[in-house]
């Protein structure tokens, strides 16, 4: 998905956590909507990766349940130099699309430098900031893993909590998770 056309509406270690404070990282793939319901009493979440089935998940969830869109990207986190899965929502996102659009750091699929998000509040009171790094190139050693990267979508489909497609019955009704 190109960042500057872009349509705005596993295992923890495998992914980009964002603290409090400031996370550098790097894009390094293009992103896919993934649609997220974490269950806080459970404190476990389903993943969908179209939306037809985040929808009608929606249908029957809690309120407090209801899967809503991120995107989901590789990143390299520089605070450890791995290849980390990201799930970045809209407020993010449009602040990277902004940065695709500049023209200082323009670019349609993949940014060419490191960007910082600052992370304040906590709750629905939570803010991000992102903030590009100058230009940079990759290292040779991050060029060749690049290339190994896993399709996002293709990584997803192995995790135990996403949902690739609502599954029914021979009647048509959705079989619960």
């Amino acid at each position: 998905m190109s960042y500057a056309n872009m349509q705005l509406g596993g295992e923890s270690g495998q992914y980009l956590k964002l603290n409090d404070g400031v996370t550098k990282c790097r894009i390094i793939s293009e992103s896919i909507p993934v649609w997220v319901a974490f269950n806080r009493a459970e404190k476990t979440s389903k993943k969908f990766l179209r939306e037809v089935d985040a929808v009608e998940y929606n249908r029957t969830a809690d309120k407090d349940s209801q899967a809503k869109r991120k995107f989901a990207l590789w990143t390299i986190d520089r605070t450890d130099g791995v290849m980390k899965l990201a799930e970045f929502g809209v407020s993010i996102m449009k602040q990277i699309q902004t940065l695709a659009l500049d023209e200082d750091y323009k670019f349609s699929d993949i940014p060419g430098f490191d960007i910082k998000i600052v992370r304040e509040g906590q709750g629905m009171e939570t803010t991000y900031t992102v903030t590009p790094s100058p230009m940079s190139a990759l290292t040779s050693e991050e060029q060749l893993a690049v290339v190994d990267l896993q399709p996002v979508a293709d990584f997803l489909k192995g995790q135990s909590n996403v949902v690739a497609e609502i599954l029914r019955d021979e009647k048509g009704n959705v079989i619960p998770f």
